[in-house]
């Protein structure tokens, strides 16, 4: 016991053996045992114990076995084993639900796993129970003002982190609490209008849809107007929005896009759906319509999205009749970010197929694969935001034209963008930024190989 005491836990490990074979329903001594195999890391010598002991155990869920069950759970975490970990701590609050500090980590832990729901149950209930501590009040008032966050009640957000730190003011969840007191949910609720509004320069403004061909003696380079604005309402769980987007030129007005978008979404548990449907005009004429809509999963730093979009295309464009576009785009993207040092890290991959009707002169010659790899790297600095974005991607059409003698057409694109952006406060709506981008595309069928850069100035508010 006195090596155990004193911190030598390699020496007291194998007295503390010989002693368990001989006692080995005696609590203290597993106890001493599975914290100094914590210690060393022997998580799964320590996990092997606490479950040979409790199997064994006359009231497993007695108060003697206590911390069995958190040591337990404890252990689980170390080893990566979150679901594990909860599945001990819901077993042992369960049956002992007046134990706060189990009920505060098991809470932490269903905020982790995004079971945001369970979780405040669990808050609301230590801070409504008279023989819950101020500590106990604190943890809890804390985590509901961080679901509030979560949910963007702002008012509930500040109200709670006010109610934990008058419960426990220099307590263990006071600097948190602190930071809610001022920190901005990216989604508060209610009514809201965003604008955006860029003035841009590109180098080569024909980047044209694959269904126009070049024009000649044409000024390439122009300077183009970006407006983007939302109107949106967020409610708990749903949001509706409707999004409009155009880019004015200067020169090349036949080139003007303007995109309109109507969604919802909703959330719950990490998971998301959101139906969209989308207008696109180009130089003030419609060039198609789509419906459909994303399902996202989200867990820890991972984020899932599967997306289809059913296309209608103008039949008169210009004269022309476009419905040989019209099918279906799938796309599947996986990300994960990171932070490392001060920076956020984000990496992204994505799979999409785009299948069009086609008609006899072109078959289906437009329907494409594509396969997507990105990256980018967010450095934020008191006030201002320094990012960096890299994607590239592969697209293979499925066939050339009838009778084209040329091979089935491929692209390779690569695509870089630096943005340095200034917050008129840290956590505020107002942003200037400044950036400079390019990209190049290269394709076996030369008409449709270019390279592009632009730089532009964009305010947001």
């Amino acid at each position: 016991e006195e090596d155990y005491r004193f911190g030598d836990f390699e020496v007291a490990i194998p007295k503390l053996e010989a002693l368990h074979r001989q006692y080995p329903q005696d609590a203290t001594i597993v106890q001493y045992l599975t914290d100094s195999y914590t210690v060393l890391e022997r998580f799964n010598d320590a996990l092997s114990l606490y479950g040979k002991w409790l199997l064994n155990a006359v009231d497993k869920y007695g108060e003697s076995a206590r911390f069995a069950w958190l040591g337990m759970s404890n252990v689980l975490l170390k080893l990566q084993k979150k679901e594990a970990a909860l599945h001990s701590l819901e077993q042992w609050v369960t049956y002992h639900p007046d134990d706060y500090v189990a009920s505060t980590m098991y809470g932490g832990l269903l905020v982790r796993s995004q079971r945001y729901e369970e979780a405040n149950k669990i808050w609301r209930r230590i801070v409504a129970e008279a023989g819950s501590s101020d500590q106990d009040k604190a943890a809890a008032y804390y985590f509901q003002s961080l679901y509030a966050y979560l949910q963007g009640d702002l008012k509930m957000q500040k109200h709670f982190a006010e109610a934990s730190l008058k419960s426990d003011p220099e307590g263990g969840y006071s600097a948190l609490s602190k930071k809610l007191l001022t920190a901005r949910p990216s989604r508060v609720l209610g009514f809201h209008v965003n604008f955006s509004l860029e003035q841009l320069y590109t180098s080569n403004v024909g980047l044209l849809p694959d269904f126009q061909l070049p024009v000649g003696n044409k000024k390439k380079t122009d300077m183009v107007t970006q407006i983007n604005a939302t109107l949106s309402h967020n409610f708990t769980g749903f949001s509706l929005a409707y999004l409009f987007s155009e880019g004015f030129h200067a020169t090349r007005k036949d080139l003007n896009m303007a995109y309109h978008s109507v969604y919802g979404m909703w959330r719950y548990d990490g998971w998301s759906l959101s139906p969209r449907y989308e207008f696109v005009q180009l130089g003030g004429i419609h060039l198609f319509q789509s419906l459909g809509g994303d399902i996202g999963w989200s867990h820890d730093a991972w984020r899932v999205v599967y997306g289809l979009r059913a296309k209608q295309f103008n039949r008169n464009y210009n004269g022309s009749d476009l419905t040989h576009l019209n099918g279906l785009s799938n796309s599947l993207n996986i990300s994960k970010g990171w932070s490392l040092d001060g920076l956020q890290l984000m990496g992204l991959g994505e799979i999409s197929d785009e299948t069009t009707v086609g008609n006899v002169l072109v078959g289906k010659s437009d329907s494409y694969r594509q396969f997507r790899l990105g990256g980018q790297v967010i450095w934020p600095i008191n006030q201002w935001i320094l990012s960096l974005s890299e994607q590239s991607y592969l697209r293979r059409y499925r066939m050339a034209p009838p009778g084209a003698i040329q091979a089935v057409r491929r692209d390779v694109h690569h695509q870089l963008q630096g943005k340095m952006t200034w917050r008129g406060e840290q956590d505020g709506a107002w942003r200037v930024s400044l950036h400079l981008g390019g990209q190049r595309n290269s394709s076996n069928d030369m008409t449709k190989s270019y390279n592009e850069w632009r730089t532009g100035l964009e305010a947001q508010m």
